[in-house]
C-alpha cells in the first residue's frame, strides 16, 4: 500500500469466535462486518439459505452468540450418591437372603438312614468304644490284657468279614431282585394296555364293517393278523416274565441259604462283643469284680468257639476258589513248596512257569497240564498260579482294579477300603483274525470319542461311550490295550430281551442265552473273539 500497489483481496485467519469489523482506510464510510462462530454451534437463521453475504443490520448482529456455551455440565452428586446407596442396599440384602437360604434351607428334611444299617451303626460305635477302652486299659488295667496275651490261640481275627459290607451286599441283592420283578411287572402292564387299545380298535373296525356294505375285507384281514401277532408277542413276554421271576426267586433263595451262616454268626458275635465291651468298661472304671474277669475270659472263649463253628459251617463256600493242582512233565502234582520258596517268591521252573508282563502274575506255560478233581486236563488260557496256595485259578474273577490305590490286585489281597469303593474286575483282552482288539480301532464311533473315554482313572462317573453304538454305557471292568499296554475301561451294549432294541449292558440285568434262548441274569462281561466287543455273561 505504501508503494502504491492496488490490493484487491486479502486473507485473514480467525482464531476466536466473535464479531469483527473491517474499515477502508481511504474511505471511512466503507466497512465490512464478519461474524465468526464456533464449529460446533449452529449459524444464525439468516444464513440458513446458504448465502454468506447479508445486508448489515442490528438484528443480524444480535443473532450471533455473544459467548460460547459451556461444554461441561456440573454433575448432580446428590442423585449419584443416592442411587449408589440404593443399589448397595439391594445387593447386601440379596447376599444376606442367599446366605440364610444356604444355612437353613427351604424346608429341607434330614435324610433317613435305612433300617438295615442300624446293626452296622451299633457295631461300629461299640467297636470304636472298645478300641478307646483298650487303649486306656494298657495303662490302668494291663493285667487283663496280659492274661489275654497268654492265650495259646491268640486274638480273634475278624478281618475275614465286614459287617457293613455283608449287610449292604445282602440289601443290594434284595433290592436288585425286587427292581427286576417290578420292572417286569410294569412292562407286562404296559403291554396289556397296548393290547387292550388294539383290541378296541379291532372291534371298532368290525362294527364299522358290519354296519356298512362296502367295508374293506383286506383291512379286517390285516387287523386279524395283527391281533394274532400281538397275542403271540404277549405270550412270549409272559413266558419271559415267568422265567425271570422263577430265576430271581431261585437266586434270592440261594443267596439267603449261602449267607445264613454268616448272618447267624454276626448276630451272635454282636451280642458277645457288646457284653465284652460292657465288662471292659466296668473294669476300666474300677467297678468290676473278680467274677467280671472270669466272665471276660469266658466271653472271649465263646467268641473263639463261634468263629471256629462259623469257619467249619462254610459248606460250599469253604471249597470256593481252591483251584486245580499244576502238574509237571511227568504228570506229578506240584505242591506249594515246589513252586514257591520260603520268601514267598516263585521258583524258576522253565517250561512250567512264566511271568505275565501285563498283569504281573505268574502264569503256567503253554502246554502244561493240571489236575482238577480226578481229571487231568490242559491248562486253559488266561489262568495264573495263586501266590498263596500254588493252585491254578482263572484270571477273570480273581484279579481286580483297586480304584483307591489305582492298581491291579488279587481279590484275596485287596483292602477293605478297596472293596467298599467297588473294584473293577479285570477282563482278558482278545485279538481276532484281522489283528483287531479291544478297544477296536475299526468301530464306527472310535474316532469320535473323547481322549479319556477309556481311562478308568480319570473317569469318576463310572460311565463311558461305546465305540460300536455311541451310547453312554456303565464301566463294567478293565483290560489292557494290547498295543500300548495301558489299562482301559470295558463296557458295551446288547439287544434287550423284551423290547428287542439296543441298550447298555448292566450287571444283574436280563439277557438271553445263546443256546437255550432263555432269560439269564447278567453276572459280568467278556470280550468277544470275533467282534472284539464287550458281550454279557449270564448265570443262574
Amino acid at each position: 500500500l505504501q508503494n502504491g500497489l492496488v490490493i484487491d483481496s486479502f486473507f485473514y485467519n480467525f482464531q476466536d469466535p466473535g464479531i469483527y469489523a473491517f474499515h477502508d482506510a481511504s474511505d471511512a464510510s466503507k466497512r465490512m462486518v464478519v461474524g465468526v462462530v464456533n464449529p460446533v454451534l449452529d449459524c444464525p437463521a439468516a444464513f440458513g439459505s446458504g448465502n454468506t453475504i447479508q445486508p448489515l443490520s442490528a438484528s443480524l448482529i444480535q443473532s450471533f452468540p455473544a459467548t460460547a456455551p459451556a461444554m461441561m455440565t456440573v454433575p448432580n452428586y446428590s442423585l449419584i450418591i443416592a442411587l449408589a446407596i440404593s443399589f448397595g442396599s439391594v445387593l447386601i440384602f440379596s447376599i444376606a437372603i442367599v446366605l440364610l437360604r444356604n444355612q437353613f434351607g427351604w424346608g429341607i428334611a434330614a435324610p433317613r438312614r435305612p433300617a438295615h444299617r442300624k446293626l452296622k451303626l451299633n457295631l461300629g460305635s461299640q467297636t470304636d468304644r472298645v478300641k478307646e477302652t483298650l487303649t486306656k486299659e494298657k495303662i490302668r488295667s494291663r493285667a487283663v490284657l496280659d492274661e489275654m496275651d497268654k492265650c495259646e490261640d491268640g486274638y480273634i481275627d475278624l478281618e475275614g468279614f465286614n459287617v457293613q459290607m455283608l449287610f449292604d451286599k445282602l440289601q443290594d441283592q434284595t433290592l436288585l431282585v425286587t427292581e427286576q420283578l417290578t420292572q417286569q411287572k410294569n412292562d407286562v402292564k404296559e403291554f396289556y394296555d397296548k393290547l387292550s387299545r388294539e383290541t378296541l380298535s379291532l372291534r371298532t373296525v368290525m362294527n364299522n364293517g358290519s354296519s356298512s356294505k362296502e367295508y374293506n375285507h383286506e383291512q379286517v384281514k390285516k387287523a386279524l393278523n395283527r391281533k394274532e401277532r400281538i397275542f403271540s408277542e404277549a405270550q412270549r413276554r409272559k413266558e419271559v416274565g415267568a422265567n425271570v421271576k422263577s430265576m430271581c426267586q431261585t437266586a434270592l433263595k440261594t443267596l439267603e441259604s449261602v449267607t445264613q451262616a454268616d448272618v447267624n454268626f454276626l448276630q451272635s458275635s454282636s451280642q458277645s462283643l457288646t457284653e465284652l465291651n460292657h465288662l471292659i468298661l466296668k473294669k476300666y472304671k474300677n467297678q468290676g469284680t473278680s467274677e467280671d474277669s472270669h466272665r471276660i475270659q469266658k466271653v472271649i472263649h465263646d467268641v473263639k468257639a463261634e468263629v471256629q463253628r462259623w469257619k467249619s459251617a462254610g459248606g460250599k463256600l469253604k471249597d470256593f476258589g481252591v483251584g486245580a493242582k499244576l502238574l509237571d512233565g511227568k504228570r506229578k502234582a506240584l505242591r506249594k513248596g515246589d513252586l514257591i520258596d520260603n520268601t514267598g517268591k516263585f521258583k524258576r521252573l522253565d517250561g512250567i512257569l512264566q511271568h505275565d508282563p501285563l498283569t504281573g502274575l505268574t502264569v503256567p506255560c503253554r502246554g502244561t497240564e493240571m489236575q482238577l478233581a480226578k481229571h487231568v486236563v490242559p491248562v486253559p488260557e488266561d489262568c495264573f498260579v495263586h501266590p498263596s496256595t500254588g493252585n491254578v485259578l482263572p484270571i477273570e474273577g480273581n484279579l481286580v482294579y483297586n480304584v483307591v490305590d489305582q492298581k491291579l490286585e488279587l481279590v484275596s489281597n485287596i483292602s477293605t477300603d478297596g472293596l467298599l469303593e467297588r473294584p473293577l474286575f479285570y477282563i482278558c483282552n482278545k485279538q481276532n483274525a484281522e489283528g483287531d482288539f479291544y478297544p477296536s480301532r475299526k468301530a464306527p464311533y472310535s474316532n469320535l470319542l473323547p481322549a479319556n473315554n477309556f481311562s478308568p482313572i480319570l473317569n469318576n462317573k463310572r460311565t463311558m461311550f461305546d465305540p460300536f453304538t455311541g451310547l453312554e454305557v456303565p464301566v463294567l471292568g478293565v483290560t489292557h490295550d494290547l498295543e500300548s499296554g495301558d489299562l482301559v475301561a470295558v463296557g458295551g451294549c446288547m439287544t434287550d430281551v423284551i423290547t428287542g432294541i439296543i441298550r447298555p449292558i448292566s450287571l444283574h440285568g436280563i439277557m438271553q442265552g445263546r443256546d437255550s434262548k432263555k432269560p439269564m441274569l447278567i453276572t459280568g462281561v467278556k470280550i468277544d473273539e470275533r467282534s472284539v466287543a464287550a458281550v454279557p455273561v449270564g448265570g443262574w
